[in-house]
């Protein structure tokens, strides 16, 4: 069965490879889930007030995006979204770019998608995580933030146990900002042990060098399952001719000091020489083909279908407040994420701050943890309850997050310790459980409950947010209320300066630009994405059982 829609922009097909979209009509199950939902009223004054006012948020979006361009200054060399292009299927259903702001307004200036692009897509047939410098900008230079991009999407290839393959096109660290890049232990050698654990685990690690491989760079082919090398565009050394000059007084060149038949036919650093970029990344095709993946064959509960409801941008975009951004009808996003609309819910009358109940999203039943309201004991008892419930079922888990500031919990009352327990509760269990779990924040992600609902320290495997959403540890006015009141502590002379701060950190984009999400997503475009992001979840998963630990009651 194929299904057809436009992921980020682009139109696609996904087609299912499952038994049950291949079996007879008479053998695949229906649902029986009751339909949620209403049809939006476009000639509501308030309708039309939410449109406007979000449609200048996709445009700020769009603006941004369009800030960050990747195209080559290099006469004869590809840029980076030509090389993704030719590595990639031609008749691919599957393409999602992560973390695209990255880099964006740096305090070290802008830095286009962190100067490296990470793409999951399929490279022959094999779904891949490709994670390819930009030699456009600066040479390839390697930023804190270039560094954090690249930690992430080997992070995401561990828990999604998915091929890498690194399009290597660096001279190197930005060394102004050595300090931020070498010494830690999330540093730059955290790369190279990566790739080394990642093999371990049976996860391939493919590179191709098409460009400058210079400094610790040169690490990144040689501690590859398989490396090729371009012919007079690829280089690996340690330290460039300029500086052998000046140690040795020695003149070498690139080619001599470091090309592709110095490393294929003698130091045997690479594996397969290559005389072009379309040669060179012909032959990783053919090394991905020849990786003997063994992908998960899905038995869905019921064919997949669309929401029956509308799910269009203008849909989206009359639903959400414009007056509010902590609040959400969040049954009427969920009726235009999930299949046919439908939608059984769980605990539907105990902690109702808290929505949680079975969909299916392509044809998948899904666990979904939504929020409606401040996270309180009853809630966090409740979602303790459905996460291990969906654990031990092997139920994939999809967290709508919107956890708004729960300044009733800075009183007496909020503080006897029930709350936290609770909560605590919550957080231990998704934290253990080891279901695939996505998180998108629809809203505000403030405070310990936003860990609860698998914020990014629980490890989803992969998080996105909405342009309207806001990440904070509480409400800015609040948090300069507080810092205020302790002038000892913080030295707040000028409240309205910590607020204006505060605001601009909150702000989706500011979170984006460090990579503490992988990415903002357009809410029309929720449900492509998270089913693409599930179907590569699911393609290598070992189905490894959840064990919690001791709880304390």
């Amino acid at each position: 069965m194929a299904h057809f829609f436009k992921l980020l922009g682009r139109s696609v097909w996904i087609t299912c490879r499952c038994r049950s979209c291949h079996a007879p009509a008479s053998h695949q199950a229906h649902s029986t889930y009751p339909v949620c939902g209403t049809e939006v009223d476009h000639s509501d004054p308030v309708v039309e007030e939410n449109v406007t006012h979000n449609k200048t948020l996709y445009e700020r979006h769009a603006e941004l995006l369009s800030s960050m361009p990747l195209q080559s200054t290099r006469e004869g060399v590809l840029s980076v979204t030509d090389r993704l292009s030719v590595l990639a299927d031609k008749d691919n259903n599957c393409y999602l770019e992560l973390s695209e702001f990255a880099g964006l307004k740096m305090s070290y200036g802008s830095v286009p998608r962190g100067n490296t692009v990470v793409v999951i897509t399929r490279v022959s047939g094999t779904p891949c995580i490709i994670t390819a410098n930009n030699g456009s900008f600066k040479g390839g230079t390697i930023y804190p933030v270039t560094l954090r991009k690249s930690l992430r999407a080997q992070e995401i290839a561990r828990r999604n146990r998915i091929p890498c393959i690194y399009l290597v096109d660096s001279g190197g660290a930005y060394l102004p900002l050595q300090a931020e890049i070498f010494p830690d232990r999330n540093h730059g050698g955290r790369g190279f042990r990566n790739q080394a654990v990642l093999s371990s685990m049976g996860i391939p690690q493919v590179t191709l060098v098409c460009g400058p491989c210079t400094a610790g760079g040169a690490y990144v082919p040689t501690m590859s399952d398989e490396a090729g090398m371009v012919h007079k565009l690829g280089t690996v050394y340690l330290a460039g001719p300029p500086l052998v000059k000046a140690a040795t007084g020695e003149s070498v060149t690139q080619e001599e000091l470091g090309g592709a038949h110095v490393h294929c036919s003698i130091s045997g650093c690479t594996d397969h020489f290559t005389g072009s970029e379309s040669e060179g990344l012909a032959t990783i095709r053919r090394v991905i083909a020849s990786l003997n993946t063994k992908e998960n064959l899905l038995q869905l509960s019921a064919p997949a279908q669309s929401p029956r409801l509308g799910h269009s941008m203008e849909d989206f975009a009359g639903l959400i407040p414009h007056n509010d951004p902590h609040q959400l009808p969040i049954m009427e996003v969920i009726s235009r994420i999930f299949d046919g609309s439908e939608f059984q819910s769980f605990k539907e009358c105990y902690g109702t701050n808290l929505i949680t109940g079975f969909a299916r999203l392509q044809g998948n039943v899904v666990g979904v943890l939504a929020n409606d309201g401040v996270l309180g004991a009853e809630e966090a008892v409740k979602g303790t309850h459905f996460v291990r419930m969906c654990s031990v079922r092997d139920i994939p888990l999809i967290f709508l997050q919107n956890t708004p500031p729960d300044d009733e919990f800075l009183s007496a009352h909020g503080n006897d310790g029930i709350t936290v327990k609770a909560r605590a509760q919550m957080m231990a269990a998704v934290s253990c459980s080891q279901v695939p779990k996505l998180t998108v924040v629809v809203g505000g992600a403030y405070g310990p409950s936003s860990y609860a609902m698998c914020g990014q320290a629980l490890q989803p495997n992969f998080l996105f947010t909405w342009p309207r959403s806001k990440v904070a540890i509480g409400d800015p006015a609040d948090v300069a209320a507080a810092m205020s009141r302790q002038p000892e502590v913080y030295n707040c002379t000028d409240p309205e300066k910590i607020i204006e701060r505060l605001r601009l950190e909150e702000d989706a984009y500011s979170c984006s630009q460090h990579v503490y999400d992988d990415g903002i997503i357009l809410p029309h475009h929720t449900r492509q994405v998270l089913s693409f992001c599930l179907e590569v979840c699911m393609t290598y998963r070992d189905n490894t059982k959840s064990r919690f630990g001791v709880t304390r009651m």
